[in-house]
């Protein structure tokens, strides 16, 4: 076949020469790796090319637009062109092709189709081609329909066209995971995604990019914003000169498709934020003056507080500060307020890297002020220090108790559940620990690794683990909690340990002991009382003459000798037989 005149009617296998074809400009796939289409070439040079390359008459426009490279061809792949490409490098004249008349809308819905069959189509080609049946007028519900995947699935893709064409680059030469792009796709400037791609991509000291969950916790900590932390009015219309109120701001998380609710106050415009940040500082500052009130800025302002989230020098309180001078620790605020108006002036600090203006006051008038109404602010002395000291002491023994109830209680056997539900409710337990809890939770696990490390081996391992593991997480969860004891909290009492080693049949206060005979580098064993070198440890299963012995309504705790705790094996067997040669 040679000229578009003797195209017969759609539907007929034929062969047509390599140079009548012509790649489709709306191909979702833009990517053919040359060691692959080489690898193909070889396979159609041995059995020729087993698959017919689907075809349209190639459109008048596209023949124009691609002028002169296709001034000889006429048809359009429209499904095949790695087939073809193979085809020319194998130097084959001709190759069989299916003929259809198509409409634009149809082929690009048959190419994305296509596509998706094969698990190594980049997910920027496949978000491209999904952007296409958009630009068709199909909506998302239309193309999921159409495709076979849900509407959130068509969402998450046709987000990734957000990127940056550095971003997309990136995806395309798997330099960073579809997940990550995605977070790198919701910050709207171009500008701000490049800074985040260079922080993701670069190598760490295994020559590996940031994983998901760093990347997820880098991007939300320099590129989005909590808005009910904001300290601007988020409905305000009128703080931002060109844009709208943050909660009908497009940029907000919750005016997109499908997200999630705990998502829903995030803005991740980092420059609009920031612009209203400014704004609303420069209004409070406005105000300040007219009222003739003192506002510390720039350099003076970083000395009286060095960073936005460290306590006052140089003298100064803030009003939101709390005072750990009094008993119940109230804030400054509190303390101000009974104080007579006008007597202690209030300065505004503006901290550089601050969003909004703090108030603050000179410690030493508000002292003075709270004296006068006999409240007395008191330094920590000597005796309040050792005490704390001694505080800290009990409560890392505390915590040595409490970790040693905690691991025997996990040695115990696991009821088992069902899968998906274990599996949600560990990883959502294990993400909403605070991190102390969950990098003791991951080291338990994985007691060899680094915090950081355990933690992401633990949620790695999370989706693979049998119903019993994923039951052993959620356990930890639970107790992780009360492992620690806080010295400057009181009446914290290890609740859930103490119920579970009731319900397991574990002993708390034999296990207390235990670990304060370790802190005293002693150990019990218990002694027949019929055969003196007979001993038990306590571990395993028990002799029969402590069975005997119990069975006579003793305990055991009466052949219970306190040792000290022998360094090795090979420094207690010289004592025994000592023992033995006195005897």
């Amino acid at each position: 076949m040679t000229a578009r005149d003797n195209i017969p009617d759609e539907g007929q296998l034929l062969a047509a020469d390599v140079e009548l074809l012509f790649p489709s400009p709306t191909n979702p796939r833009k990517s053919f790796p040359e060691a692959e289409l080489q690898e193909l070439a070889e396979s159609i040079k041995q059995l020729g090319v087993m698959q017919p390359i689907l075809v349209r008459p190639l459109p008048a426009e596209i023949k124009e637009r691609a002028a002169p490279l296709a001034d000889k061809a006429e048809l359009e792949i429209i499904a095949g062109e790695r087939r073809w490409r193979a085809s020319c490098l194998a130097g084959l004249r001709s190759v069989p092709i299916l003929l259809r008349h198509l409409d634009d809308k149809t082929v690009i819905c048959m190419q994305v189709v296509e596509n998706l069959q094969r698990q190594d189509l980049n997910a920027i080609d496949e978000a491209e081609g999904f952007g296409q049946l958009q630009d068709q007028g199909m909506s998302a519900q239309d193309i999921a329909t159409q495709v076979g995947k849900s509407k959130a699935y068509i969402y998450a893709k046709l987000k990734l066209l957000a990127l940056c064409e550095e971003g997309r680059a990136a995806l395309r030469e798997k330099k960073i995971t579809e997940s990550v792009a995605l977070l790198v796709s919701r910050i709207p400037d171009a500008g701000l995604q490049r800074t985040a791609l260079a922080e993701v991509t670069k190598l760490d000291y295994d020559g590996e990019p940031m994983s998901y969950r760093a990347a997820a916790r880098y991007i939300q900590r320099d590129f989005t914003h909590r808005l009910e932390r904001a300290p601007f009015d988020i409905n305000d219309e009128h703080l931002h000169p060109t844009s709208t109120s943050c909660t009908n701001c497009r940029d907000r998380l919750g005016n997109q498709p499908d997200t999630a609710p705990d998502l829903a106050d995030v803005c991740t415009d980092n420059v609009c934020y920031r612009q209203k940040v400014e704004a609303h500082k420069a209004a409070l500052q406005a105000r300040a003056a007219a009222e003739g009130r003192e506002t510390i800025s720039g350099g003076a302002a970083k000395k009286i507080r060095p960073y936005p989230t460290s306590s006052c020098q140089e003298g100064y309180v803030a009003l939101n500060e709390r005072c750990y001078e009094l008993e119940g620790y109230p804030k400054y605020r509190e303390l101000f307020s009974q104080v007579p108006a006008g007597q202690v002036p209030v300065t505004l600090l503006d901290h550089p890297d601050g969003e909004s203006l703090e108030e603050i006051v000179i410690k030493a008038d508000l002292s003075k002020a709270l004296r006068d109404l006999g409240v007395e602010l008191i330094t920590r002395s000597n005796d309040s220090l050792a005490l704390r000291k001694k505080e800290e002491e009990a409560a890392e023994a505390e915590n040595r108790f409490r970790r040693r109830l905690f691991n025997e209680i996990r040695s115990q056997p696991v009821l088992m559940l069902t899968t998906p539900d274990l599996l949600e409710l560990a990883t959502f337990g294990l993400e909403r620990l605070y991190e102390e809890y969950r990098y003791l939770v991951a080291q338990t696990w994985y007691p060899e690794c680094k915090k950081k490390e355990a933690l992401e081996r633990l949620h790695e391992r999370l989706p693979n683990m049998a119903d019993v593991e994923l039951m052993a997480v959620l356990r930890d969860i639970v107790l992780a909690q009360d492992v620690k004891s806080i010295s400057w909290i009181s009446n914290t009492q290890p609740t859930r340990l103490l119920a579970a080693a009731e319900r397991i049949g574990i002993d708390p206060e034999r296990v207390r002991k235990d670990q304060q005979r370790e802190d005293a580098g002693t150990t019990v064993i218990y002694r027949n009382p019929n055969a003196p070198d007979s001993e038990w440890d306590g571990k395993g299963k028990k002799p029969l003459w402590v069975e005997a012995w119990e069975s006579t309504g003793k305990t055991i705790d009466e052949l219970a000798v306190e040792i000290d705790k022998p360094k090795s094996k090979s420094a207690r067997r010289p004592a025994k037989a000592t023992t033995a040669t006195k005897a």
